[in-house]
């Protein structure tokens, strides 16, 4: 099980390095066309289309990335320490067991919006518009085997991947952690 999570927390590393690479193309190509339309009077046709893709991917890695680190808003009506802990428990439960629903709803329905927007093709780049919801099922992914672990108590080597996204550990000794452990 130790491998497992390694390799789901790698995959995970690499999603987050995607979604670097997407905000930084998305911000370029913006800027880019924003300055080919005001100084040169022109600009890029497909800029917008592939913002919207790259943005949309984003904001779904993003929010596979709050569950995991329980970033996301919580309503908090009651104290937690007020609480017995066996109501602690069951709400957590009921917590991580909604997270995990939306994710199989993300994995399931997104795979059928992906079949069904495949025949259709975005016009200035000519991609096919399944492109734009394929994320849905891979962050759904995400969401779900968190959830999961943090439903069954499995530990998920939070600080090796922390690590690695602050830059106190290179992807190359993560590797070394993962293959030789």
């Amino acid at each position: 099980m130790k491998h497992v999570i390694k390799i789901l927390n790698l995959l995970y590393i690499v999603t987050l390095f995607l979604a670097k690479i997407l905000f930084a193309l998305m911000v370029l190509i913006i800027f880019t066309n924003v300055v080919l339309r005001y100084v040169f009077n022109s600009g890029l046709r497909w800029s917008e289309e592939v913002s919207l893709v790259f943005l949309v991917w984003f904001a779904f890695i993003s929010i596979a990335l709050g569950v995991k680190q329980n970033l996301h808003i919580g309503l908090h009506l009651v104290n937690e320490e007020s609480l017995p802990p066996l109501v602690n428990r069951v709400l957590h439960i009921l917590d991580y067991a909604a997270k995990g629903v939306v994710g199989v709803i993300m994995m399931v329905y997104g795979r059928i919006l992906i079949v069904f927007t495949l025949r259709s093709i975005l016009p200035a780049t000519h991609w096919p518009a399944g492109i734009l919801y394929l994320i849905l099922p891979i962050a759904g992914f995400f969401i779900t085997a968190e959830s999961l672990m943090a439903l069954l108590g499995i530990p998920t080597d939070q600080e090796a991947v922390e690590s690695v996204l602050e830059g106190r550990m290179t992807i190359r000794e993560y590797l070394q952690g993962v293959f030789h452990a």
